[in-house]
C-alpha cells in the first residue's frame, strides 16, 4: 500500500458523496469513489472486484484479503474509501484499518429512498443496462462492470430481482448504518449530516 487508508466513508450513495469526495480532495485526500469502479483507466480492476464479490457472497473462488485490495494498482493509493463497491466490504475494512476514521452521512430516508431509486435501481430497467447484462457482457466482453455492480448490490440488498431490490432498500440503509455504528466507538465515528459544512470534518 502506497498511503494508509486515514477515511472509510460508509455512507450509503445518494447522501452526498459526490460533494463529500470534493470535500476530501480540497482536504488533500485520494480518494476512491464508484465513479472510479467505472473510470477507463481503472478498467482493469474490474475482474479483481468481480473475484472480490463473487467469493465474498456467491462462493466462487477464494475470498480476497486486505493484501489483494491493498495492491498499488487497486486501492493501494487511495486514503477515502467509499461507495460501491466497497461498501460490499464494510465489515472487513472496518477490521483491516482500525486506525482509520469512519464517516457516515445521514439524509432524510424518503428522500435518500426516490434518489437512490431513481438513480441507482432503475438504472438497471434502461435499455442500455439490458443489452449490457444481457447480451454485451455475457457473450461480447471481457470486462463485465454492470453484471458485477448488478451481483454486489442484489447481495447487499437480499433480493434476486429489481422488486426485492426497491423493497429491501430502506432496511437494508437501516441494518448498514446500525452496522457500522455498533462495530466503531464513538471517538472514531463522525455522523454528519448534510449541510453541515466544514467544521465537522
Amino acid at each position: 500500500r502506497k498511503v494508509p487508508v486515514k477515511i472509510l466513508h460508509l455512507a450509503m450513495p445518494r447522501t452526498g458523496s459526490v460533494s463529500m469526495m470534493e470535500a476530501y480532495k480540497i482536504l488533500g485526500y485520494t480518494k476512491y469513489h464508484g465513479f472510479d469502479y467505472i473510470d477507463p483507466s481503472r478498467r482493469h480492476n474490474l475482474p479483481k472486484w468481480e473475484a472480490a464479490i463473487d467469493a465474498k457472497f456467491y462462493e466462487k473462488g477464494r475470498p480476497y484479503t486486505k493484501e489483494d485490495f491493498d495492491q498499488d494498482d487497486f486501492l493501494g493509493e487511495f486514503e477515502v474509501l467509499s461507495d460501491f463497491p466497497c461498501l460490499a466490504f464494510t465489515e472487513e475494512f472496518l477490521e483491516w484499518y482500525p486506525d482509520a476514521k469512519v464517516i457516515l452521512v445521514h439524509r432524510d430516508m424518503e428522500k435518500w429512498y426516490h434518489s437512490f431509486d431513481s438513480q441507482l435501481i432503475s438504472a438497471l430497467e434502461t435499455p442500455m443496462a439490458w443489452l449490457l447484462l444481457n447480451v454485451f457482457e455475457p457473450w461480447c466482453l471481457s470486462m463485465r462492470p454492470a453484471t458485477t455492480m448488478r451481483k454486489m448490490q442484489y447481495a447487499m440488498f437480499d433480493c434476486r430481482d429489481q422488486a426485492g431490490f426497491r423493497a429491501n432498500a430502506r432496511d437494508t440503509y437501516r441494518r448498514h448504518y446500525a452496522f457500522v455504528k455498533s462495530r466503531v466507538d464513538a471517538g472514531r465515528l463522525l455522523e454528519y449530516r448534510l449541510g453541515s459544512g466544514w467544521e465537522p470534518l
